[in-house]
């Protein structure tokens, strides 16, 4: 299999994250763009690949190409069943769903937060936007509380493995710990599943100050 990511992107980590716990790592070759995916006709092979241009882009066992990383971290789950990171069926599988729903929407408005901050120019900026993400962020974060307090985090899935990284990106990324004192369960939470060897090993720095490339945040 081959993959196309950005090395600094979560979408990208996050089908990393999932290889790894999926015992599928060594399987991938993993790719990262020569030109940037964001200007212009962006880079040629991914845009080959993917007519959306967009990372990370997953290229299967099958010789298919796979776009997004929630559909590409699903097909992964698909090769290793025995990882048990999604159920099959019933109110489980639903309820992982969910939470890696939530997790992506807070990964979606920390990275929409940083465009309008940190990557758009000043002149264009929108503080209505970045305030609008930052309430997303604030009230998600809240929810997650509330979810890691009751034990509702428990094992790895796609769901905890995206919460894992969007967590990572918002704190370790961009740098915002303020969310640790008003959520020290899911803080605590994160601090343990952070030291997993997936985690670990795809460990970015923190962004430089504006203006930053923007192809390290290309999504889906």
């Amino acid at each position: 299999m081959k993959l196309y990511f950005g090395p600094a992107s979560p979408y990208g980590r996050k089908v990393v994250v999932t290889a790894i716990e999926a015992g599928l790592d060594n399987e991938i070759e993993r790719v990262k763009p020569i030109d940037n995916v964001w200007i212009g006709n962006g880079d040629e092979e991914v845009s080959r690949n993917n007519p959306l241009g967009k990372m990370p882009t997953l290229i299967s066992r099958e010789g298919s190409t796979l776009i997004d990383s929630t559909l590409i971290c699903e097909y992964l789950t698909s090769l290793a069943p025995e990882a048990a990171l999604l159920p099959d069926l019933g109110p489980e599988r639903w309820r992982v769903l969910q939470f890696q729903a939530l997790a992506q929407g807070l990964m979606d408005a920390t990275v929409n937060r940083l465009i309008e901050i940190q990557i758009r120019p000043d002149e264009y900026c929108w503080p209505g936007s970045a305030a609008h993400q930052e309430t997303k962020v604030s009230r998600t974060l809240d929810h997650l509380e509330t979810a890691a307090r009751t034990g509702d985090l428990e094992g790895i899935n796609l769901g905890t493995i995206t919460l894992a990284v969007a967590l990572g990106y918002l704190q370790e990324r961009v740098g915002e710990t303020a969310w640790r004192d008003d959520c020290p369960s899911l803080a605590a939470w994160f601090d343990v599943v952070n030291e997993r060897p997936s985690m670990a090993a795809t460990k970015q720095l923190r962004l430089p100050p504006k203006h930053l490339d923007p192809r390290h945040t290309q999504a889906r």
